[in-house]
């Protein structure tokens, strides 16, 4: 699936002290919840791996603001586990599906990155500790 219409909202502390994280740095695709982040590194680092830009700079921690992200990306899940594992990553990192984090590989596809990872029902899916994760990641 390609996400093409991502937008970024920053809560103010208010806002974000209702949430589970709490979480200061919400991506929407389509106006509907995709992503959030406890951290600016964390939201950072997700735009930098599937080669995203911000349109203008973020505000401090805890500020409103609303902006397009520039740029899109693919997400592509396999059960092919053969062809999974022969992929040439340009990037391996985690990405969350099905509420664990698991092995992901990004590949540069005609300008767009392509996020790589194994469906959940694969024997040889990669399961990363959750907490461990949930600090790196978010």
């Amino acid at each position: 699936m390609t996400y093409d219409n991502l937008h970024l909202i920053q809560i103010d502390s208010e806002q974000a002290s209702r949430t589970c994280g709490p979480y200061y740095y919400l991506v929407q695709n389509n106006f509907m919840a995709h992503t959030a982040f406890r951290t600016e590194q964390g939201l950072m680092r997700w735009l930098e791996e599937r080669g995203l830009e911000l349109s203008k700079p973020l505000v401090a921690k805890g500020e409103h603001q609303s902006q397009p992200i520039i740029g899109a990306y693919r997400d592509c899940m396999t059960m092919d586990e053969d062809a999974f594992n022969a992929l040439a990553a340009d990037l391996e990192t985690r990405t969350m599906s099905n509420a664990t984090y698991t092995l992901a590989k990004i590949i540069r596809v005609e300008g767009v990155n392509e996020v790589h990872y194994l469906n959940p029902n694969c024997h040889g899916r990669v399961v990363f500790d959750y907490q461990e994760s949930r600090d790196l990641m978010s």
